[in-house]
This record gives structure tokens, sequence and C-alpha cells, in this order.
């Protein structure tokens, strides 16, 4: 259910997501719109009341993710642009070629197809090859913790990867989704994320116990949560 709310004059988009739950969460989103999850009983000006009491945390969330804007331009998929691969900035050389390929050479996606023209092409060969790299290296990445926190899990959770526009993963205690750009950031960022959906399966609420759990596994982990809501993607 959206909803519009009024922080200083200007309207917000509100998404209330309504569940069986005890507690009420808000979460502020890269694209300055809010998430409001509470119970199933909760009214919009119940709902309302609490943005209202909250504006203050809420206008210093908001105004972090206003010093990322404007975000880059979408991609042309030409001659020299920029991507981001584990945190880095590589740029795009096309090239004429009898066959089509993708390859990282050096500080270069190297592009080879045999017409450099075809960028729609070009974008479907970028996207695959981030994506392939995301189920490999993400999974490689969870493996790794998730075997550190293995013991303290019944079942080991189905892994799955989406390409998301305002989360970087959740979990239920028998399924943990990523997002795919999460390849796209440093390795520190995904490991971070990794942990905070596992620290989920366990606790699935955002509880003391939960940050507990998750400070002993990463001590840094607000240092790494703010890197990664610096990352422009």
């Amino acid at each position: 259910m959206k909803q519009i709310w009024i922080l200083d004059g200007k309207p917000i988009q509100v998404e209330l997501i309504l569940s069986d739950r005890k507690t009420s969460y808000i979460a502020v989103m890269p694209d300055m719109t809010i998430e409001y999850r509470a119970n199933l009983e909760t009214q919009w000006t119940d709902a309302k009341a609490i943005l209202d009491r909250k504006s203050g945390l809420i206008r210093k969330k908001i105004s972090f993710f206003e010093q990322f804007n404007p975000k880059p331009p979408e991609h042309k998929y030409e001659n020299g642009e920029t991507f981001y691969y584990i945190g880095r900035q590589y740029r795009l050389k096309i090239i004429a070629s009898r066959q089509s390929r993708l390859r990282l050479m050096g500080k270069w996606f190297i592009a080879e197809l045999p017409n450099p023209e075809n960028t729609d092409k070009v974008k479907k060969m970028m996207d695959k090859w981030l994506r392939d790299k995301a189920l490999s290296r993400i999974t490689e990445r969870f493996q790794i913790y998730y075997e550190m926190l293995s013991h303290r899990i019944k079942e080991k959770p189905a892994l799955s990867f989406r390409r998301m526009k305002k989360r970087w993963g959740s979990c239920s205690q028998d399924r943990i989704l990523l997002n795919t750009e999460l390849i796209k950031t440093p390795i520190i960022c995904i490991d971070y994320i990794i942990v905070h959906e596992l620290c989920h399966v366990i606790y699935p609420k955002h509880s003391k116990a939960f940050y507990r759990r998750l400070s002993q596994i990463m001590p840094d982990w607000k240092q790494r949560k703010n890197r990664l809501e610096r990352s422009i993607i």
C-alpha cells in the first residue's frame, strides 16, 4: 500500500507493508522513498503519526542520500564508458570481431562482436558477464560465511539472485535472495550483506541478539554498511 507523507513541505512516497509482526520498522531507501513495515492492524494514520515523530532521523537519512545525487546517467554502452566490478572502475572498449565475447583485461572491459555499433548486443553481453560473475563469486563468499554459522542454522537456506532496485538482499528461514548488483561493490560490502542475511536466518528481527551476533562475526560491519550506502551503481 503506497501513501504520500509530507516532510518539510515535500511529498515522500511511503510503502506501507503489513505483516504478522509485533514491531514496526522504518527504512529510508536510496531513492528517498520510505518502507514502513508494521503489523496487520496498523492504519495509515498510525503510521503517519510515527513518521512525524521520527522526522528528525528520517530527515538526516535523506540528507545522507542526497549528497550522492544526481546519480550517473544511464549507460549508453559506447567506447570509453566506465563500469564497476568488485568496487573498481573499468572502461569499455568495443572491437569488431567475427565472434562475440566479453573479456576483462587490465583496466578494460573488451567487447568483441561483428557489429560494434550494436549497443543492445553490448549491453546484453555486459549484463550476462556481470550476472555470471555475481552468481559465481558471491556464491563462493556465501559458502565461506555459511560454514562459519552452520552450527547455528538448522537447515542451509537456498541462495537465489535477482536484480533489485531498492534492496541489497532479503531472507526467510529457508531462502536468501541477493541483488546481482552487489557484484559492482567492494568485496567487504558483499560480505557484509551475506553475513547480515545469514544472521537474519538465526534472528529474523533486528534484535539485540541479532546485532551481537553480527558484531561478533564482523566487528566493522557499520563501516562496511556505510561504504555500501555510498556505492553509486
